[in-house]
């Protein structure tokens, strides 16, 4: 269904797996309080943190020259939803995700296909001590105003 961006299936598409994701979040916040620890389900529209950045710690994958979280196996096409523990975790071993940096250097399919126009095509620069790319947000936020929805071309 996000093959259709930006029209109404896509959006649907992106709303039911951010609903999916979210019931999962709040199902685990839930039962980690109930283990006597608190927990705070970071869910669509109710974000104390900036999920993909959560993500990318985590080791999930990394931030794509679009600006989303970009994994091995799914690329951007993931919503995620973070829980906030004061349980303690025992972390696993992060794996090395460079492939998918290296995959979006090379690619660029998601600024060829923006129809805004708002995804550089230039390398990485540093942008707050952060190597990264920068999207041109007023001109992806006019595109979504202009379609009437956000657009996931990028997607």
């Amino acid at each position: 269904m996000l093959d259709t961006a930006p029209n109404a299936p896509t959006i649907s598409e992106s709303a039911m797996q951010y609903l999916e994701v979210g019931k999962l979040a709040v199902q685990l916040a839930a039962f980690i309080r109930n283990l006597g620890y608190s927990a705070k389900a970071h869910i669509d529209g109710n974000y104390d943190v900036v999920c993909p950045l959560v993500a990318k710690d985590a080791g999930l994958g990394e931030i794509g020259r679009m600006g989303l979280l970009m994994t091995p196996n799914l690329g951007p096409r993931v919503r995620i939803a973070v829980v906030t523990t004061s349980l303690e975790l025992i972390p696993s071993k992060k794996e090395d995700k460079n492939s998918v940096i290296d995959f979006c250097i090379k690619c660029k399919k998601c600024a060829t296909t923006c129809p805004a126009q708002a995804i550089s095509f230039t390398d990485r620069t540093k942008i707050n001590d952060v190597l990264r790319w920068q999207i041109n947000q007023e001109s992806c936020f006019t595109y979504w105003t202009k379609t009437g929805t956000d657009c996931g071309k990028c997607i």
